[in-house]
């Protein structure tokens, strides 16, 4: 049974509401539609599901858009449900080409990786990290003493901006900063637009303040992995060089 296969099948048992790729994963799981000794199992599933659904075939250019058989909702996280009921009988057979042999999952930017981007990917059921120049960033910038966010773009160093900004607001803070390529500046403007004060300054409402609270943890425990990563690469060219 393929993925795809197997997806169907659990949308229609759960009378098709919403679920994420997690959650039909654990479903899948916990039946045994599919064995696989992939590391990251629910991140293919997310792929394939991507790449199937009628809402993001564009963004990610994928080919066979015409097999559009998965509908995504929302984005924290991403749920998925059957586009087309009469639809879901039509199965990719080879998932592969579907989506091909790896897909971007996220991106964040940092001061702890010189403001560089890292992307995570999945490659063949594997987690794999890509570090390169971050052109455009979208900032973050908090005004505790008059309760505002500011949601702007910067092709320099974000925390040059925030220190240029700071001449005329001296009480600004940077709170979060996003790849443009992940989140724009029009984007995230366009997402909040009921929550706008004046220009780029947004109020601090429970929907903006928890989108962000939830992109800051998926940040820091990629930026986490990522380090962990690194140094266990690092012990283990220590450990090999010492055994030559």
């Amino acid at each position: 049974m393929t993925f795809s296969e197997a997806a169907i099948k659990i949308l229609k048992e759960n009378k098709n509401l919403p679920m994420s790729s997690k959650d039909i994963w654990s479903e899948i799981e916990k039946i045994g539609l599919i064995k696989t000794n992939g590391k990251t199992p629910w991140a293919t599933l997310n792929a394939i599901l991507i790449c199937s659904d009628v809402n993001s075939i564009s963004k990610y250019k994928v080919k066979n858009s015409e097999r559009l058989v998965f509908e995504s909702i929302g984005k924290n996280p991403m749920k998925f449900r059957l586009s087309n009921l009469n639809q879901s009988d039509i199965f990719i057979e080879n998932e592969e080409q579907s989506f091909g042999s790896e897909l971007l999952l996220y991106e964040i930017t940092c001061k702890e990786i010189g403001w560089k981007k890292l992307s995570l990917f999945n490659n063949n059921e594997n987690l794999e990290y890509r570090v390169s120049n971050c052109e455009e960033f979208t900032y973050i910038i908090e005004d505790k003493h008059h309760p505002s966010i500011k949601i702007g773009k910067t092709t320099n160093d974000p925390e040059l901006r925030l220190s240029n900004l700071k001449t005329g607001n001296p009480s600004i803070t940077l709170y979060h900063v996003f790849p443009s390529t992940l989140y724009s500046e029009k984007e995230l403007h366009e997402k909040f637009q009921d929550y706008k004060k004046d220009l780029e300054w947004f109020w601090p409402t429970n929907g903006l303040t928890l989108f962000l609270t939830k992109e800051m943890e998926k940040h820091k425990e990629i930026l986490n992995s990522y380090v962990k990563k690194k140094e266990l690469d690092n012990i283990e060219k220590i450990v090999m060089g010492l055994l030559k």
